[in-house]
C-alpha cells in the first residue's frame, strides 16, 4: 500500500525525476509515494488510470489535472470544475483512498492560440480555481491545494517553455503537496 499517489501531467513525471536524481525526502509522514505523470494528461485520463490506482492502493490522491483541457482555448472553465470533481469522486471510491486533493491549475506564461491570439489561460484558471474550492466544500473526502507561492515572481518557477516548471518550481510544488497531504495525519 502507498500513502499517496501523485496523478497528473508531465510535470509530475518531471517530479518524480527530480526525486529519483536528487534522493528528495518529503518527510517521514510520507514515507511511501507513488508519482504518475502522464504527457499531456486530461481529465478523461484519470478514469483510465484506474486500474493502477486499484493495485498501489494509495490513502491519498493528490490529483493535479485540468491544466491540458485548457488547450482548447473554448473549454469552460465552470464545467472542467465539475468534469474534476466527478474525476476526483472516481478514484475517492477506490477501496482503501482515504482523501483526494486535488491541486489548484497553476499560472502559466501567456500562451498564443493556433491562430495567433492570446490564450485567456490565466484568466479562465481563476474561475476554474474557485469553481473548484466550491464545490469540493460538498464533499468530506475532497480538498484543494492552491500553490500561492507561484502567483508572485511566477517566472522564476517555469522553465523556459513558460509551461513547465524548473528545479525550484518543482521544490515548491513538492513543498505544497506535502504540507496539504499532512493534514490527513499519514505516517
Amino acid at each position: 500500500m502507498k500513502t499517496l499517489l501523485d496523478l497528473g501531467p508531465s510535470f509530475v513525471r518531471r517530479a518524480a525525476d527530480k526525486i529519483d536524481k536528487d534522493g528528495l525526502d518529503l518527510g517521514d509522514d510520507i514515507n511511501n509515494v507513488a508519482l504518475r505523470g502522464i504527457g499531456g494528461m486530461r481529465v478523461s485520463g484519470v478514469y483510465r488510470q484506474l486500474s493502477y490506482v486499484r493495485r498501489i492502493n494509495p490513502r491519498v490522491i493528490f490529483l493535479d489535472i485540468g491544466t491540458n483541457d485548457f488547450s482548447d482555448p473554448q473549454k469552460d472553465p465552470v464545467q472542467l470544475a465539475r468534469e474534476i470533481i466527478v474525476a476526483a469522486r472516481t478514484v475517492g471510491e477506490v477501496p482503501g483512498v482515504r482523501a483526494v486533493i486535488i491541486s489548484e491549475v497553476m499560472r502559466q506564461q501567456v500562451m498564443r492560440r493556433a491562430d495567433g491570439r492570446r490564450h485567456n489561460f490565466n484568466h479562465v484558471r481563476f474561475i476554474l480555481n474557485d469553481e473548484l474550492k466550491r464545490l469540493a466544500t460538498s464533499y468530506d473526502n475532497i480538498s484543494t491545494c492552491n500553490h500561492r507561492e507561484f502567483a508572485t515572481r511566477w517566472r522564476d518557477h517555469l522553465r523556459p517553455d513558460g509551461v513547465h516548471l524548473n528545479a525550484r518550481g518543482t521544490l515548491l510544488y513538492l513543498k505544497n503537496m506535502r504540507i496539504s497531504v499532512r493534514k490527513y495525519g499519514l505516517k
